[in-house]
């Protein structure tokens, strides 16, 4: 059994352990307790709301990480328990009051919690809303807005699983589309070569292929534009003769890697906000 599953079983035998506790405590306690009981009930309602105002806030960009987890772990005991000491605490009309309240409280957290997870998502994509235009009513499903910028969005490098060193640049254009920069280093020449034919058989379709003439400081190479997938994902595979690196642009979009391409292919420089500007520019 997975270890997520095995922690959702014990918060749940936790949870189930505290409401059949506060039952317990209902039957026996006489209602001379409710003056503790209603503090009780107050106390765990400000700490409920407080943990869920700031517990989406700890998720950064969507990834799990300590803080998030600690205090994932206090939710449901807190709302178990605020949910359950109503019974205890007050008589029938004001126990309904506190109930609803909890709840619909509860229901406004996991909708604040979406539209917070949406926001860090797509909060930064200002034509976005043009994209769904294109696609929704022109029915273009592959459209590039016009004023759409790149944005650098990670740095780093990587082991491809055929054990290459491949450096890579992930950007994230204004409309929420990603593209892929990687530079991906062979043994020789030859392998390259060889690496270059092998992508362009494995594609599911090949949209441009021919010699790159274009850039006066490598006056010939080969160039491909494959779509893979099912023409799910496109990939921009270039490769300069005499050289041992395969310089790759990957994007779940056509329109964009190539827009991308076009952008870098003299050279490129970032602005003071990370944006990714042409040589010149």
């Amino acid at each position: 059994m997975r270890l997520p599953f095995l922690t959702f079983l014990v918060l749940l035998g936790y949870a189930a352990f505290l409401f059949l506790a506060f039952l317990f405590a209902a039957r026996i306690f006489t209602k001379r307790f409710s003056r503790f009981w209603q503090p009780c009930f107050y106390l765990c309602s400000l700490a409920l709301v407080a943990l869920m105002a700031v517990l989406p806030l700890t998720n950064r960009r969507g990834r799990m990480n300590d803080d998030f987890a600690n205090n994932a772990i206090m939710f449901l005991p807190l709302a178990t328990a605020c949910l359950v000491l109503p019974f205890v605490a007050f008589k029938k009309p004001q126990r309904y009051f506190a109930l609803g309240a909890v709840s619909l409280s509860i229901v406004a957290f996991f909708f604040y919690a979406r539209s917070l997870t949406l926001w860090l998502s797509y909060g930064g994509c200002a034509t976005l809303p043009t994209r769904f235009f294109h696609q929704l009513v022109r029915g273009d499903k592959d459209s590039f807005v016009k004023d759409t910028r790149f944005k650098v969005w990670v740095m780093g490098t990587a082991l491809t699983p055929e054990g290459h060193m491949t450096g890579f640049t992930k950007l994230r254009a204004s409309d929420c589309v990603e593209v892929t920069i990687e530079d991906e280093s062979m043994s020789s020449p030859s392998e390259a070569e060889n690496e270059m034919g092998k992508k362009i058989r494995r594609a599911s379709r090949v949209v441009e292929r021919g010699l790159k003439v274009d850039l006066t400081e490598h006056p010939d190479g080969e160039r491909a534009v494959l779509l893979f997938d099912t023409d799910t994902r496109a990939e921009i595979v270039l490769w300069f003769k005499g050289t041992r690196s395969l310089h790759i642009i990957e994007s779940t979009s056509l329109a964009h890697a190539l827009a991308c391409e076009k952008l870098i292919q003299r050279g490129y420089r970032m602005d003071p906000q990370g944006y990714v500007l042409a040589s010149g520019q």
